[in-house]
């Protein structure tokens, strides 16, 4: 029985949510970044435990464990609740009503630049494919986009330029959302998908709108950690909302799928496919923890591809073309998770180096956040989005989410010391969460 258990992966498994388990009780919130790591973890390796057919070896989740505790342990060494949950910070309500107006004015403006590039492109191509301009048009050219996307045809400067917009849209709108009180304007905060799920649907790709959800709910969540100052309470009404996103983005696989001219029979084969597809990132991680070979480390390449293509270090290749795995399930995937990059960039050991900093300094910005000061909220931010994306692929392998990233910690810069109690009027946070 002893023996059982040792080979299975449960162990780390548990290892990994008791650990989650700690850091909230000791930090009080679910958003603190070694909590956060943790439960998202825990979700993201027990789903395909529980789901899919496919074997895990503990090996695998050993090595999530190691480089998540560091990750975790790093937060710890910079989180001191004590300095922020007795003391009480004012902030302008005034002040945060137009940094939410802002915020939500310069995403749609964002969102209409991406908007026009993606329905300037769609014309362009179903001119060139001689499809008709109507909706059975449009899906049709999702299906034969795909195979031109996949097979590495470079798009126009001007696409690239304008569809770039896309994601310092959803990053605005998901820090604009908390702030906003009109029920209008929180729908408008929402803009930024729909030239994110034009553009997937018109080259039949989920990656896009992955990533606009990543960036979304990594700003909203990092405002509500500045709103509450570290006492942000998962509601029923969070857990409905989190379940309408994954619903949602399940119905976005079926529907790529029947874009791609690769309907489901019945209900039961969608079943199989959609969620061995969605979850098959822990088996083919398993799979390279046990056959890794070493390779010459990639320092970066692999984890902040785009900031190297601008920086002109290396070009980035368009779809990470690492080795695809056929799994017992009967697909086949080259979703590695985001820590296979880690490792092919700085080692397993170095790795685990780089989770410690990379915890310690998001730790700090966290009790800045929780403290009332608001400039290094994009840190924050960012390391939502990467946890978040994690199961697929490092965020900042897409040159646009440190775009993003920047423009996010720019807008919200000009207002830090705004926000704060210098201002005749004020308002206790407890009051705005």
């Amino acid at each position: 029985m002893f023996a059982h258990l040792l080979n299975s992966p449960w162990l780390p498994w548990s290892v990994l949510f008791g650990l989650s388990l700690l850091a909230r009780m000791y930090q009080g919130s679910w958003l603190a970044p070694s909590a956060f790591v943790g439960l998202t973890w825990s979700v993201y390796s027990g789903l395909p435990l529980v789901m899919t057919q496919d074997h895990i070896s503990p090996k695998s989740i050993w090595m999530l464990l190691g480089l998540i505790a560091c990750l975790q342990v790093g937060a710890f060494l910079f989180v001191d609740p004590a300095g922020w949950k007795n003391t009480d910070v004012l902030l302008n309500q005034n002040a945060l009503n137009s940094m939410g107006d802002r915020c939500l004015r310069l995403s749609l403006y964002f969102a209409a630049a991406a908007m026009l590039g993606a329905v300037l492109y769609a014309v362009i191509w179903l001119r060139n494919l001689n499809l008709s301009f109507s909706l059975d048009g449009f899906f049709s050219l999702g299906s034969i986009m795909y195979d031109i996307v996949v097979g590495g045809e470079p798009d126009p400067w001007w696409y690239r330029l304008l569809r770039m917009w896309v994601f310092p849209s959803v990053l605005l709108g998901g820090f604009a959302s908390p702030l906003l009180r009109s029920r209008t304007k929180k729908l408008l905060a929402l803009s930024g998908f729909f030239p994110s799920l034009f553009m997937g649907t018109a080259i039949a790709s989920r990656f896009a709108t992955l990533v606009a959800i990543a960036c979304w709910m990594a700003a909203y969540l990092s405002m509500k950690c500045f709103l509450s100052r570290g006492r942000f309470r998962i509601t029923t009404k969070f857990v409905a909302t989190l379940l309408i996103i994954a619903i949602a983005a399940v119905a976005m696989f079926a529907g790529l799928y029947a874009v791609r001219g690769r309907p489901f029979n019945d209900a039961s084969e969608a079943t199989v496919k959609i969620a061995s597809d969605i979850l098959a990132y822990l088996a083919v991680f398993d799979s390279y923890a046990n056959n890794h070979e070493s390779q010459p480390l990639g320092y970066g390449a692999y984890t902040i591809g785009g900031v190297f293509e601008f920086l002109g270090l290396k070009e980035r290749v368009r779809n990470v073309n690492w080795e695809i795995v056929d799994l017992e399930s009967g697909i086949t995937s080259n979703i590695y998770t985001a820590f296979r990059g880690l490792i092919d960039d700085f080692s397993f050991v170095g790795s685990m180096f780089l989770c410690l900093i990379a915890g310690a300094f998001v730790g700090r910005a966290y009790s800045q956040l929780c403290s009332g000061r608001i400039s290094l909220l994009w840190v924050l931010t960012a390391y939502y989005a990467w946890v978040l994306f994690s199961p697929i692929v490092s965020a900042f392998y897409y040159n646009s989410v440190p775009l993003a990233l920047l423009i996010g910690g720019l807008v919200l810069r000009d207002s830090k010391f705004n926000l704060l109690s210098r201002y005749p009027v004020r308002t206790s946070v407890a009051q705005l969460v």
